[in-house]
């Protein structure tokens, strides 16, 4: 008989991922990789400066709903990576797991050493690990000085979850810096969950308000919002659509436009699946400032050389120049 209660969940995940375990790393926050005198002298050139390709990409690595083969599809998104000449990575369900005192973070470690290799060598520090469960799964890794870094979890979520949001500025150069806010909401559809989900982007568009400073300043929030525009499915309780909600606050607090609307997409953000309905839960919102320098705006196969896709999601592909 499978053991019950929190001591089995323990007990069982323990079994699971026990040789993978090792003690965890201290919670105290460390600073985000910084630019060393020696690279802050490095060519506008070697840097991308003028044009920056931004990936934001969900890559599957759930310990409860992951796909399988981790390692092998971080191998793969290394080659996307290389391949779109991606200059800021932004990932969603990049997840270490904490089980007391150990954690399993291989996948995330080795993955951040990859990309440092790759050239995107500032990356953003890890989310918060609860004492048992996955952290928020957040993570950005870029070409361009990290500047502020700051990881916040959602009032309302899951136990043995930290999801939640992150804010990250980049230094593009020339004093012009970009804030991205990146996030992960709840996935369930249940009708419950679709007002948690509520819950959580409205914290999120309530700080993407205050970076934006009414449309002003260089701006994204992108993710998986796990809402998309042809859910028609996805109802609160007001009889409005989620994608509509979440649309229409952010276009109100932050003047946000979606930079891949359904209107737009030649494919869905995810791959099709047998009796699922097709659904683009991937986003990315932008102020009118960051909009202006869009000269690319794409939904990517994202796939290794072999054609191996890195996760159920596809890769949305930014490109901006100044």
């Amino acid at each position: 008989m499978a053991p019950k209660g929190i001591a089995g969940i323990h007990a069982a995940a323990t079994a699971v991922w026990l040789p993978r375990l090792s003690l965890r790393a201290s919670n105290e926050r460390k600073a985000p990789f910084a630019a060393s005198p020696a690279s802050s002298s490095t060519s506008s050139t070697e840097l991308g400066r003028n044009r920056a390709r931004i990936l934001c990409q969900n890559v599957w690595n759930s310990f409860f709903a992951g796909g399988p083969e981790r390692r092998q599809r971080l191998e793969y998104l290394r080659e996307v990576v290389d391949h779109h000449n991606v200059d800021i990575l932004v990932v969603q369900e990049m997840f270490s797991m904490g089980v007391g005192p150990l954690a399993d973070q291989h996948e995330e470690k080795e993955f951040s050493m990859w990309m440092e290799d790759a050239g995107l060598r500032f990356r953003s520090n890890g989310s918060f690990l609860p004492s048992f469960g996955q952290n928020s799964g957040l993570a950005i890794y870029s070409r361009f000085p990290i500047t502020q870094d700051a990881h916040h979890t959602f009032k309302n979520r899951r136990t043995f979850s930290a999801k939640g949001w992150q804010e990250v500025t980049v230094q593009l150069g020339d004093a012009r810096q970009m804030t991205l806010l990146n996030t992960h909401l709840e996935h369930s559809h249940k009708p419950e969950w679709g007002q948690v989900r509520r819950t959580q982007w409205e914290e999120v568009a309530e700080r993407a308000a205050v970076h934006s400073q009414n449309g002003e300043n260089l701006v994204a929030v992108m993710g998986d919002f796990n809402i998309g525009e042809r859910a028609h499915w996805q109802l609160l309780s007001t009889g409005e659509t989620e994608y509509a909600a979440l649309n229409s606050t952010l276009t109100k607090l932050g003047c946000f436009k979606d930079l891949f609307p359904a209107s737009k997409l030649r494919v869905e953000t995810m791959w099709p699946e047998p009796e699922k309905p097709p659904f683009s839960p991937d986003h990315v919102f932008v102020t009118q400032p960051l909009e202006a320098l869009v000269v690319k705006a794409e939904v990517v196969d994202s796939c290794g050389k072999a054609g191996h896709p890195v996760s159920d999601h596809r890769g949305l592909l930014v490109e901006i120049a100044w």
